[in-house]
């Protein structure tokens, strides 16, 4: 074997004990880092939607939900049995919000109100107010699953755009990916299955960039010279009226992204400005930027006029 060829897999090996390591250390507990603190985060993604659940953990979660809860039953949540689901007014300053109380243990609360972003912040500042300390999802997940691949996979599925690209994720969590991991390390200290484990350890990598678009969308950009029917196209494509379409060339001056999903994976339809020769400085500036999403483009779809030479 070359020394050209050597030298990326001595790379990839090293890479496969980094995660064996990693692997290893998965048994911390990352509450450790916030130990005796009550730990307060928004599970549900930001944003519009029905419902907001806010997960609430700690020494103290029961004794400060009783503050600012009243149940339809005037009975503290302190006196609810585990499990059970209770109902009731969240009382803040601003007035009171209809809420849903769930005591899952004995230091812990699901505090489920209306969706959007107003009600669960007001939610998460009372609970602030009264010491409970922020946290993000990520350091939930890691909280509530020991290892660290299933909880990043978890973490990430709340932050797709599509059931399908959250399914892929969640596909995740039950330990494919640990256990691919965990197949590299038993074989890659045995020579005979040395080039098996860096086929694997490619495959691995490869992938990175899928999981990368299942959170961010595949960039589509439509690009063309001016006035040559992009606006129509990318309009038709979401089904509204997204951009502006006028017969007069150089309608569209800034770069237009909208997302939506194509066969349920999500993507980002991006309409550029026209190219061609700009005469003033706003033209210039949309021509270039066009030029730049074409170059950070997944697909470029480049329409033309047919009745116009190519």
């Amino acid at each position: 074997m070359t020394k050209s060829h050597d030298e990326p897999i001595r790379e990839s090996l090293g890479s496969v004990a980094d995660l064996c390591s990693l692997r290893r250390k998965s048994g911390t507990d990352p509450l450790s880092l916030c130990e005796g603190e009550t730990v307060a985060c928004l599970l549900t993604a930001r944003g519009r939607g029905a419902v907001a659940t806010i997960w609430l953990k700690g020494h103290k979660a029961i004794e400060i939900v009783d503050q600012f809860f009243r149940a339809r039953s005037g009975r503290p949540l302190s006196a609810a049995t585990h499990h059970r689901i209770v109902y009731g007014h969240w009382q803040h300053e601003s007035g009171f919000e209809d809420v849903v109380v769930v005591r899952s243990t004995a230091d812990t609360v699901e505090i489920h109100s209306h969706g959007g972003t107003i009600a669960p912040q007001l939610v998460l500042s009372a609970l602030c107010k009264a010491g409970a300390m922020q946290v993000d999802p990520q350091q939930v997940f890691q909280i509530l699953h020991a290892n660290p691949w299933q909880a990043a996979a978890i973490s990430a599925a709340t932050q797709a755009a599509t059931l399908q690209a959250a399914d892929r994720f969640l596909a995740n969590a039950d330990g494919r990916l640990v256990r691919a991991i965990d197949e590299v390390c038993e074989t890659i200290g045995v020579h005979a299955y040395r080039a098996d484990a860096i086929q694997r350890l490619t495959a691995l990598a490869d992938s990175y960039a899928f999981g990368l678009r299942l959170v961010r969308g595949w960039q589509i950009a439509i690009a063309g010279r001016p006035n040559v029917g992009k606006s129509s196209l990318i309009n038709r494509l979401l089904g509204y009226q997204r951009s502006i379409v006028f017969d007069q060339p150089g309608t569209t001056r800034d770069v237009l992204i909208e997302a939506t999903a194509i066969a349920g994976w999500p993507v980002r339809i991006c309409d550029t400005a026209g190219l061609r020769w700009a005469e003033g400085e706003i033209e210039r500036m949309g021509v270039a930027r066009a030029k730049d999403t074409i170059d950070s483009a997944d697909l470029t779809i480049w329409v033309s006029d047919l009745s116009q030479p190519w």
